[in-house]
């Protein structure tokens, strides 16, 4: 009996890390703080971190600027407390002709911060729910998810 449960535990730990690496991401993003709270009318601004997790460079482009200021090399998705979709849709207008790629290498970290303000509308005071998510180069069908954050607005 001993040498058939030691196979049975073998094959469930293969099968595990065989089911890991399938749903390993190349990229990841996370979003900080986890919560915070503001005024009415204030920026909402966010640090965001992209992590290479692959082991191959990652060329994440460049800055691209939209209307109003939206950084549209990320999709929102903005939901006020009772689950409703407060994102803004916007227009991209195009982007810098000669700024710099950002090209992650394996296990490095790209930080930067963003004001999620102009693609969320938290123009009411209440909690607000926000999960930024990018594009995976070569899969943009099935873009890499940040952690949600909750965005206190206050009179």
């Amino acid at each position: 009996m001993k040498p058939t449960f030691t196979l049975l535990v073998l094959g469930l730990g293969g099968a595990l890390l065989a089911t890991s690496a399938q749903t390993a991401r190349p990229l990841s993003v996370s979003v900080s703080p986890s919560h915070l709270t503001l005024k009415t009318g204030s920026h909402v601004y966010v640090t965001v971190r992209l992590s290479n997790t692959s082991d191959h460079e990652i060329n994440l482009g460049t800055e691209t600027f939209v209307y109003g200021g939206v950084d549209a090399r990320f999709q929102y998705d903005c939901r006020n407390e009772n689950g409703i979709s407060v994102t803004r849709e916007y227009p991209v207008m195009g982007s810098m002709g000669d700024r710099p790629m950002i090209i992650l290498k394996p296990g490095m970290a790209h930080t930067e911060k963003i004001d999620i303000g102009p693609a969320c509308d938290l123009s009411a005071p209440g909690e607000y729910h926000v999960q930024l998510s990018r594009a995976i180069p070569g899969d943009q069908n099935d873009p890499a998810k940040s952690n949600e954050i909750i965005v206190t607005v206050t009179p």
